[in-house]
């Protein structure tokens, strides 16, 4: 377990009041009113008091944004008790980075830099999080009624609104109208209660549970990386480790159950009741499975971070650029800070703005992710930045991030009146904020720049053979290569979740062969088929043949024709005229029906 603790002198929150009275879950778009009493039959069963219990909507509004797929990546360290957890706005591509630190009875919740230290609803949405991965660990007794309400909720969801991929999340439709249909909105509420007591008690004993927030990170640097999670898994019922045991509450009694209300920062010694064990199973928490890291360049790109410089990766879609840059940073104990890039994208928007307050209407400066970035490495942390997709940003964005990759020495920041720190030697990164007229100076050993980017797309801000553009990248320029077959195999047995050599994964390389071997000769396809694509095919196949009221269902060789072209086939088909080009279409459905398996693992 991670020894940091909070200093006494750091302000501390609780959010268990602004969880609570939240006034509205945007989400929802109405469906659900703050203060509305749970039904008993929606409630816990650790609520064992007899008054009504209360829906606050901020627990609402943090169960609809898992549903909306707003967590895209998690760690912790066994036993579960530390973890980082990284997730972008229900709005947009912005990313926060916030962990948690379960200790002595309480639990910290770090990274609200973005409000100043001041609790928001993602403090239930991390509770959520680090409940998944206690489960995930094999810790069953502060996470089963929760991690087993999330789920029958996403098995409902599933019901309801059915997904071809069954890891993707539910967009914003389909997440507010299931608020209000008889067959979701009861298990929302589920979740919201079980919430609620997971981050008021420790279970299964009941003991009052001190939950705080906070601005900085209460992890020392890089503790809660040990084991790395998609954010996926909160979406899929499949991918959850089943669980060692299921600790039963204690019987009700007739004392009412406390009003929750926020605590102070103080630290208090609960004995906690033994709980029986009849049937004598074993509470040992289990070791985790290693983390499952494809790709054959992550160490390419490991030995690049260590030894400084900008690093660019490029090579084609689908290869693992991010996900291999991710996790070589956080192998190497860096944190990250991440963006992905389009056309909209300036540079005011990577260093942040003035907005106003929805409370108060006051302006306020938000900070974009490179100020965040450079916040982060100020407070001590190594961090790698994280730029996705480049080279699809404006031109203004281009000139911003070469910028940044420029090295100072002491004597340099000396002259242009900047204070560094004594004990760093250099030399030293300059971030320019121009909304505050600020200069972040950092010391260039705790921070990394990498970005990625798509070779051979057209892109409108600037041209990757530009040679003043590549020779900024002294850390590396990476071309990174498609995955090997027995690679690109074990990725899809994983993904899809049957063993790498099972007939439907053989059937699709098998097809991707020959559609590349007919690109090359023909050059009239639109596309190529990328790992990306397989997995989705895969899994539309997986759905057709398993759920699918069709001639599909049942079938093998159906469902996996009828998921390419459902898939892939359509996209990837030339036109003529208004129609696909009944030639090529056909030859690519040959492709298909010819390597079509009889049975799929």
């Amino acid at each position: 377990m991670a020894t940091a603790t909070i200093p006494t002198s750091m302000a501390t929150v609780s959010p268990l009041h602004i969880l609570q009275h939240k006034r509205d879950a945007e989400l929802s778009d109405g469906a659900f009113v703050r203060y509305t009493p749970i039904d008993p039959a929606d409630r816990s069963r650790f609520s064992t008091s007899t008054h009504r219990a209360e829906l606050g909507l901020g627990y609402v509004q943090a169960v609809l944004a898992a549903l909306h797929g707003v967590v895209t990546v998690f760690s912790y360290d066994h036993p579960g008790s530390d973890g980082r957890v990284e997730l972008r706005s229900t709005g947009g591509s912005t990313a926060y980075h916030f962990a948690w630190h379960d200790v002595d009875n309480h639990l910290i919740l770090g990274g609200f830099r973005h409000s100043s230290g001041k609790s928001t609803y993602q403090a239930a949405l991390i509770a959520l999080v680090a409940s998944v991965a206690l489960h995930h660990a094999g810790h069953t007794a502060q996470s089963a009624e929760l991690v087993e309400r999330w789920f029958d909720l996403v098995r409902a969801m599933e019901r309801t609104y059915p997904r071809h991929d069954r890891t993707a999340a539910w967009d914003r439709r389909a997440v507010t109208t299931a608020c209000t249909h008889p067959d979701t909105r009861s298990p929302i509420l589920r979740v919201c209660d079980a919430l609620r007591i997971v981050l008021t008690y420790r279970l299964p004993d009941l003991a009052p549970r001190e939950v705080s927030v906070v601005a900085a990170d209460p992890l020392d640097p890089g503790k809660g990386n040990t084991t790395i999670v998609s954010g996926q898994l909160l979406l899929n019922p499949d991918g959850i480790a089943t669980p060692v045991s299921v600790a039963e509450p204690p019987a009700p009694t007739p004392t009412p159950e406390p009003t929750p209300t926020p605590r102070t920062a103080s630290k208090r010694s609960t004995r906690r009741r033994s709980v029986e064990n009849p049937a004598n199973v074993s509470t040992e928490n289990p070791s985790p499975d290693p983390p499952q890291i494809f790709g054959p360049h992550v160490t390419r790109i490991e030995l690049a971070l260590q030894r400084g410089g900008p690093v660019m990766l490029v090579g084609p879609t689908a290869t693992g650029k991010t996900t291999q840059a991710i996790a070589a940073a956080l192998r190497l104990g860096f944190g990250v800070e991440s963006v992905t890039l389009d056309e909209g994208w300036e540079a005011e928007d990577l260093f942040g703005s003035f907005t106003r307050t929805r409370r108060d209407r006051e302006w306020t400066f938000v900070p974009g992710p490179v100020t965040r970035w450079a916040e982060r490495a100020v407070a001590g942390e190594s961090v790698v930045l994280l730029i996705d997709e480049l080279a699809r940003g404006h031109k203004t964005v281009i000139s911003a991030v070469m910028r940044l990759m420029n090295e100072y020495p002491r004597a340099a920041l000396a002259g242009m009146k900047l204070s560094a720190p004594a004990d760093e030697a250099g030399p030293f990164s300059i971030v320019e904020v121009r909304a505050t007229q600020q200069r972040i100076v950092l010391p260039c050993h705790r921070v990394r720049i990498v970005a990625t980017a798509n070779q051979g797309d057209g892109y409108i801000g600037i041209d990757l053979s530009d040679p003043a553009f590549g020779r900024r990248w002294s850390g590396g320029w990476l071309q990174l290569t498609g995955y090997p077959a027995d690679e690109a195999a074990k990725i899809l047995g994983d993904k899809l979740g049957i063993p790498p050599t099972a007939p439907m994964i053989r059937a699709m390389q098998v097809v991707e062969l020959q559609v590349l071997a007919y690109q090359k000769k023909e050059e009239s396809l639109r596309a190529t088929l990328d790992l990306a694509t397989l997995i989705a095919w895969g899994r539309t196949t997986r759905y057709l043949f398993d759920h699918a009221a069709t001639p599909a269902r049942g079938n093998a060789p159906t469902a996996f024709q009828d998921a390419a072209r459902d898939t892939w086939l359509d996209r990837l088909c030339p036109l003529q005229g208004a129609d696909l080009d009944p030639q090529v279409e056909r030859i690519l459905l040959d492709f298909v029906t010819s390597a079509a398996p009889t049975e799929l693992t």
